[in-house]
């Protein structure tokens, strides 16, 4: 899908990558110029996917704008929230791209959205033979596996009210960009319940 309305790497785009290395590498920190390469902004309207399921995961990316929903969608076409992401976040389904086949996620556009893909073939191939890039890559993996493991964590053991409290503090600044239904899918509650915890905690 990164041929469809390539919009190149921009100066903003390059600041992120640059901050993204900086984060997850010490002092050995590889040359972002690779990373600037493989780049490329992709910008998707609301309602727009990024990834369907049942085509093969191929590209990682960086929400530059708007906020991106991964969905896991069932028979019936009910969708269950599997990641929000916003900008600054990763998203790009990492169980498909390292599972490959088909994919078991749909990954779409929730707002206006623009997106900085990376090829996960190519990002991967960076690490072959350069200790840096390896180094860079398994601390990023690291840290996607952290933000799975909290919300797992949320969901398996915390109350409805505590789940909402630890939404509003992780992902507050977008909740009135989602629709309730969303919010309520990736809380695992029912809408109405959702209703309720907010009104409960005044957020209403």
């Amino acid at each position: 899908m990164l041929e469809k309305r390539p919009m190149g790497c921009s100066e903003r785009s390059i600041a992120v990558l640059r901050d993204l290395v900086a984060r997850h590498t010490g002092r050995l920190a590889p040359d972002v110029t690779a990373l600037v390469e493989i780049a490329s902004e992709r910008g998707l309207s609301k309602g727009e996917a990024l990834l369907e399921a049942g085509e093969e995961a191929q590209v990682a990316g960086i929400v530059l704008e708007g906020v991106i929903g991964e969905f896991y969608v069932g028979i019936d076409g009910k969708r269950k929230a599997k990641w929000l992401a916003s900008e600054g976040d990763v998203v790009g389904s990492m169980e498909d791209l390292v599972r490959k086949g088909p994919a078991r996620a749909t990954i779409r556009s929730l707002t206006p959205s623009v997106v900085l893909c990376l090829p996960y073939a190519k990002l991967r191939s960076l690490t072959t033979n350069d200790l840096a890039w390896a180094g860079f890559f398994i601390t990023v993996m690291e840290h996607l596996y952290r933000q799975k493991s909290e919300r797992e964590y949320t969901l398996l053991m915390l109350d409805a009210e505590d789940r909402y409290r630890w939404f509003q503090k992780h992902h507050g600044h977008i909740e009135a960009m989602v629709a309730q239904e969303i919010v309520a899918s990736y809380l695992g509650v029912t809408p109405v319940h959702l209703s309720r915890v907010r009104r409960t905690l005044g957020a209403a």
